[in-house]
Order: C-alpha cells, then sequence, then structure tokens
C-alpha cells in the first residue's frame, strides 16, 4: 500500500465520520450537514473555514478520526474548532473524536474548554480566562444534552 493509498483512505474515513455525525445531529438541528467547503486564500481574497458540519446555528464542529490524540493535538484541533467558530459568527467551536469501537456517534468524544462547559451547564456568559481554558471531554450525545439545555436545537 503506498501513502497516496493510505492518504485516500484517511480521508474516505474522515468523509464517513462527518457524515454520520451530521446524521447524528440532525435529530436536534435538522439542517446539520457535512460542509464540503473549506476555507481558502489566494493573493487578493480569503474565505475562512466554518467546520466540517454546517446547519447548526451557533455551533461549530471540527471532526476528528484518530484513535488517539495526543495534549498538543487536542489543542490544535480545539483552537482549530474555536477559529471556526469565530469565522461562522458562532457561540461555541467543539471538536468531535470518533473513538475507536464506538460506531454510536452520541458515544464519540465531544472536547470543549472548562469555561464553555461551565457556560452550558449554569446558562451564563461564557468566561475567558487561563483557569478555564483547559480542554474537558464529554460524550457527544452529553454535549447534546447540554446544547439542548442552554437552548441549542430543537426536537427530542
Amino acid at each position: 500500500m503506498t501513502a497516496s493509498d493510505i492518504g485516500r483512505a484517511s480521508r474516505r474515513k474522515g468523509v464517513q465520520a462527518e457524515r454520520e455525525l451530521a446524521k447524528y445531529l440532525r435529530t436536534w438541528w435538522p439542517g446539520a450537514e457535512r460542509s464540503v467547503a473549506t476555507g481558502w486564500r489566494t493573493r487578493g481574497r480569503s474565505l475562512a473555514d466554518t467546520g466540517d458540519i454546517r446547519g447548526t446555528p451557533g455551533l461549530a464542529w471540527q471532526l476528528k478520526y484518530r484513535a488517539a490524540m495526543s495534549r498538543a493535538e487536542i489543542e490544535v484541533a480545539m483552537g482549530d474548532a474555536e477559529t471556526q467558530a469565530v469565522a461562522g459568527g458562532a457561540d461555541y467551536g467543539f471538536l468531535v473524536q470518533r473513538r475507536p469501537g464506538k460506531s454510536d456517534p452520541g458515544r464519540w468524544w465531544a472536547w470543549l474548554r472548562v469555561g464553555d462547559l461551565c457556560a452550558l451547564a449554569t446558562q451564563q456568559d461564557k468566561v475567558y480566562a487561563p483557569t478555564v481554558h483547559a480542554p474537558v471531554r464529554v460524550e457527544l450525545a452529553d454535549l447534546v444534552g447540554l446544547l439542548r439545555t442552554a437552548s441549542y436545537g430543537e426536537g427530542p
């Protein structure tokens, strides 16, 4: 197997995981779909990347199909999600990590900042301070529950 074969296989897995995530989120965000547009920049123009999933107002999603991620990789991916949230005018940006052996997206890891978790759980304003900037992970189903409690999405 060549490096390009491995790259194609990885991209295929990532695309499939994005489709699975969008399908899962459609229960609460009927417009959720995989975003095929990515950010780009040319000399005179640019288009910011707004995340892997669109159709979830106020939220940006960055998906990684990785069995294990180092703290540094998590920080970079979370930073990307937060940048995408700003670019798309979203309130929150989340990193979703597909867990090995877990086909149900509700069981995948969702990463967010401690301050964001506190804001969602207490329905208070977001807090930006170094002490609440640490990443935490929850299962995606639990994050969706928090988001629903905070009036994001619709349905059950």
